[in-house]
């Protein structure tokens, strides 16, 4: 099978939601740290969120910033809601 020169991009659909996220150490002063988290959904959920949460390392702020942002971006009819 031969593979096209440009391939289509990778896209989410109404039941999948792909993202990234950059976490920003916001302060520091005392546990638990502020971070600031800034999530951008790929196609069809292309939307950028920017959240400020307590967390106590960067992997738990991103974490809950993307299951945030999950939640917001799935269909009302989803499954995945009920979970």
């Amino acid at each position: 099978m031969k593979k096209s020169a440009i391939d289509p991009p990778i896209a989410g659909n109404r039941n999948q939601v792909l993202m990234r996220a950059v976490v920003e150490l916001v302060s520091r002063v005392q546990r638990p740290f502020m971070f600031r988290v800034t999530v951008v959904g790929q196609p069809p959920h292309a939307v950028k969120r920017v959240y400020e949460l307590p967390a106590l390392d960067d992997k738990d702020a991103a974490q809950t910033c993307m299951k945030r942002f999950e939640r917001e971006m799935l269909h009302p009819s989803s499954i995945l809601l009920a979970v």
